[in-house]
């Protein structure tokens, strides 16, 4: 089991590589806020963590058992930002942004499948992509990261955007998260093909858990 991240801020690494994202924020005249709970408000949902380019700034619970996997996450997300990545700037479908289609969605108004499918496919490769960047921002820094831990919990991501897709509905994400016999399925590397695929018997163990 992976150790919790509350006491890693004194950790040097951790240090080198907090003081490294406000610097490259910095660059671009974005901040780094740590938040003193385990959830931040974004938009009046509380969140672990999340970049937004506009407020410009990034948000993380410091509170959260986790904090740093989400820090790393949510600065893979900056990069992919910063550096034009293709799943961020093509993640319009009909020149409307694919989570807010998905956010929308689920909260009752209506689109024609074919762009409901396309959103949640364009939502779960700009997600998966950031994961492995964060992977290897992990590694490059050397974190106190379990990386085992960390990749099932990535993949845990992606299924619970094929189970938003699947059900019309938010629900925790913890669900899969908790859940023993889900998680004993969940792959530790990234070349599964989950962007467009849920294994039945996730979708099966996790509809049971909701």
């Amino acid at each position: 089991m992976p150790n919790c991240e509350l006491k890693l801020s004194e950790n040097k690494r951790v240090r080198e590589f907090v003081n490294h994202v406000k610097s490259e924020l910095s660059r671009h005249g974005m901040r780094l806020v740590l938040g003193r709970g385990e959830q931040v408000n974004c938009d009046g949902i509380r969140l672990s963590g999340y970049f937004d380019e506009v407020e410009g700034v990034i948000c993380v619970g410091r509170r959260n058992s986790y904090w740093l996997t989400v820090l790393v996450h949510e600065y893979a997300h900056f990069l992919q930002w910063r550096d034009r990545s293709e799943e961020y700037v093509n993640i319009q479908v009909n020149r409307m942004d694919s989570v807010g289609i998905i956010e929308s969605w689920i909260d009752g108004e209506e689109y024609r499948p074919s762009t409901i499918r396309k959103a949640f496919i364009k939502a779960r490769t700009l997600e998966k992509r950031c994961e492995m960047k964060a992977l290897k921002l992990i590694r490059r820094f050397n974190l106190p990261v379990n990386e085992e831990f960390f990749v099932r919990q990535a993949n845990s991501h992606i299924y619970y955007y094929h189970m938003m897709e699947k059900m019309r509905r938010r629900y925790g994400l913890g669900v899969i998260f908790r859940d023993r016999r889900i998680q004993r399925l969940i792959p530790t590397h990234f070349q599964c093909k989950n962007i467009r695929h849920i294994p039945a018997k996730v979708y099966e163990l996790t509809r049971e858990s909701i």
